[in-house]
Formats: C-alpha cells, sequence, structure tokens
C-alpha cells in the first residue's frame, strides 16, 4: 500500500522536475531571444543596403491564421470581441464562435488575395506568429475590452448601475496552456477571468475553467500584489496535476502489457 510519505516523495520529485524545466526554458527563451535579435538586425541591414522590398501575390504567401477554437462554453463569448458591432444576430439564431472566428479570419485572408495592401498583409502575418509565440511561453494575459459581453451578467441593481458606465469596468483574462509529454500536444487550456473592483481597486476572480479539485485561496494572496506571481503560482499546480496523472497513465500502459517470459 503507498504511504503518505511516498506521495510526499513523489511531489518533491515532481517539483524538482518542474523547477529544472522552468529553468531550461527560461535559458531557452534567453537564447531564442538573442538570436530574434540577430534576425531582425541582419534583415533591417539588408533593408537599409536594398532599399524597401516589394512584396506581391506571387512572391508572399501568407500562411492561413490558426484558429484557436478550445473555449469552454461557458466563457466562449467573453473572447468574441473582434466581430463587427454592427452586424446583428438574432437571440433565437445564435451564430457560434467557431464561426465567427472564421469569417473573421477569412475576411482578412480575403483581402490579402484580392491585392490588398501587402505591407498590412506582412504585418498581420507578424501579429499572427507573435501571438502563437506568445502562447508557447504557456501563460498569456489579455484585456477584454467589449463590456456587452457581460448583459447577462447585469441582473442586480449594482451591477445594472455600472452598465451606465462601461468604461469604469476593468476585466483580464489568464489563458494557461499545458503541454502533454505522453501524447506530444497541448490540452485544452484554462482560463481565469479577473475583475477589477472600483472602490478598492483590487483584482478578484470573476469566472474560471480552472477544476474546483485545485485550490486557488492560497495562490488569491499574489493576485493584489504580484500577478505574475499568481499566475506562475496557478500554472505550477496545473503542471502539478498534468505530470501526476501523465505519469499514473505510462504506468497503467506498463502494467497492461502482457509479461514475457525469461
Amino acid at each position: 500500500m503507498i504511504s503518505l510519505n511516498d506521495f510526499k516523495q513523489d511531489i518533491t520529485s515532481l517539483e524538482s522536475e518542474i523547477s529544472e524545466l522552468d529553468q531550461e526554458y527560461e535559458a531557452l527563451t534567453l537564447k531564442y531571444n538573442e538570436l530574434l535579435l540577430r534576425v531582425k538586425d541582419n534583415k533591417r541591414g539588408n533593408d537599409d543596403g536594398e532599399g524597401k522590398q516589394v512584396f506581391n501575390n506571387e512572391e508572399m504567401s501568407v500562411p492561413a491564421a490558426i484558429e484557436h477554437q478550445y473555449f469552454d462554453p461557458s466563457i466562449a463569448r467573453f473572447f468574441d470581441v473582434e466581430v463587427e458591432r454592427s452586424v446583428s444576430v438574432p437571440a433565437t439564431v445564435p451564430v457560434p464562435v467557431e464561426e465567427k472566428e472564421q469569417r473573421l479570419g477569412d475576411r482578412k485572408r480575403q483581402k490579402i488575395d484580392d491585392g490588398g495592401d501587402q505591407e498590412d498583409a506582412h504585418s498581420l502575418l507578424s501579429k499572427i506568429n507573435l501571438e502563437n509565440l506568445y502562447r508557447l511561453n504557456t501563460i498569456t494575459a489579455f484585456p477584454i475590452n467589449d463590456p456587452s459581453l457581460f448583459d447577462a451578467e447585469l441582473e442586480s441593481a449594482e451591477l445594472k448601475s455600472q452598465q451606465k458606465d462601461f468604461n469604469s469596468l476593468e476585466y483580464l483574462g489568464i489563458r494557461f496552456d499545458l503541454f502533454n509529454n505522453t501524447l506530444k500536444k497541448f490540452h485544452k487550456p484554462h482560463y481565469i477571468i479577473l475583475k477589477k473592483i472600483k472602490k478598492n481597486n483590487n483584482w478578484q476572480i470573476f469566472k474560471t475553467t480552472i477544476p474546483n479539485y485545485i485550490e486557488l485561496s492560497d495562490s488569491d494572496k499574489w493576485l493584489n500584489v504580484d500577478l505574475r506571481k499568481f499566475a506562475t503560482t496557478v500554472r505550477r499546480k496545473l503542471i502539478l496535476i498534468q505530470v501526476n496523472k501523465e505519469k499514473r497513465k505510462e504506468l497503467e500502459l506498463k502494467l497492461a502489457e502482457p509479461a514475457t517470459s525469461s
């Protein structure tokens, strides 16, 4: 029977492995940034010597933007902030978030295919790559700038009074991406949406997709002291749970293998 000490030793071992991975990740990030600066310097030198580069539809092929459709249904509407507000969609026939994202991506790519400004196309590609690079960092923070997304939340008298001044409301989203080393792919991400309280200017957790069995109360102490520390402590808990699941899965697979006679 596995004892409590065995679990403690496993946790200590996992924490040590995570610490080593964090150090390795920081070293790789630093190396990547150095290489990125070199590439930019070289490109800048080439541009100065050869003049402004002219792009055309045949020379430049902009790949399709990667559509991220991993939003939990309970919070999906909070992330559909780029859809044009002038488009009126009947409440009885809601358009799925995935479809709206696809339409937005199609419009951007159509502009490029129709011979639009190639400099804008190059800028769009850079932004897409930068967004994906940030998500590789496993923690991504983003503002939520469309207050109309919270119409369903405006039920109480206090919230209805706040509806008159949407600009005074502040929301911040935090996304956590976890990589499965066994399956070699990213899991469905987790989200935390923070809301700033006007009277004390403090953040509080407004909505989250973090599983209930992961305790967040001990991480709350960092919420209004060091937001980065808050996010990293939550990420560490998610990683510990994920590594534990992976180890158990590997053990189950090994135990399920037929025994070979010597």
